[in-house]
């Protein structure tokens, strides 16, 4: 568990991060929780108040509310009845699903994609168009992006002289993390983005992969679906404390 929530660390780089007590704190401009979060790797009782309010004041003082990424340990489970306590909400319970390469059966992929392993513009604008990603969050996107330091693959589908399905695969320490698998809305319900994945889940095995991992929401069960017919299994959850205003 530890190793994985340090890799999606890894995978979306804050502009700014501390280390505070067994918290992590990280902050960038607000453009998604995962790099606005604080993540808890592990907590006892003693202190546990002062770290807690050290949090909510280091993220006051960016004009920004602190946020906890809370994961199913049982260590962290006092961390998160003090958070209720404050009337910390929990929201958006994902599952971070893990893949073994010796359970998976490849799937002859039959569209071509287009991997680059460096960032990649077209493929940019395409995620932040079917993602919705506002105006004003894309400079912050792209910056994190490109400070990825582990290996990564763009991976593009065009069909129509279009992009119309994107992934990001990151490699590192024997894991591939896949990220922003989106497809345009016009192209759904067609197979592409399973096509897809399965192409980075080869491209990853081919670049000495062990497992491969990634993160779905709770309620997303169609997607849930296709994973696990892909041989991912659920590893652990994940959600978010946010102040209940």
């Amino acid at each position: 568990m530890h190793r994985i929530e340090k890799l999606t660390m890894h995978a979306l780089p804050a502009k700014d991060q501390e280390l505070h007590a067994d918290f992590i704190l990280r902050y960038t401009n607000g453009f998604t929780k995962r790099a606005n979060s604080i993540y808890p790797m592990k907590t006892t009782s003693e202190g546990l108040l002062e770290a807690v309010k050290f949090a909510e004041d280091w993220y006051a003082k960016r004009d920004y509310p602190a946020v906890f990424k809370m994961t199913d340990q049982a260590s962290l489970l006092e961390l998160d009845n003090l958070l209720a306590d404050r009337d910390y909400a929990k929201i958006d319970v994902t599952h971070v699903e893990r893949l073994s390469y010796a359970n998976y059966e490849p799937l002859k992929v039959e569209l071509d994609v287009l991997v680059t392993e460096h960032f990649n513009q077209a493929w940019f604008d395409a995620v932040c168009s079917y993602n919705e990603v506002p105006d004003q969050d894309r400079p912050v996107f792209e910056a994190l992006l490109k400070k990825i330091k582990a290996r990564t693959a763009y991976a593009s589908i065009y069909l129509d002289g279009q992009l119309v399905t994107c992934g990001l695969g990151v490699l590192e320490d024997g894991y591939f993390g896949l990220y922003d698998i989106v497809t345009a809305a016009n192209y759904r319900n067609r197979g592409l983005a399973k096509q897809l994945v399965h192409y980075l889940l080869q491209w990853g095995q081919a670049q000495g992969a062990q497992f491969a991992y990634l993160q779905v929401l709770a309620t997303n069960a169609p997607a849930i679906r296709v994973y696990r017919q892909l041989g991912f299994e659920k590893f652990y959850e994940y959600w978010y404390r946010v102040k209940d205003c």
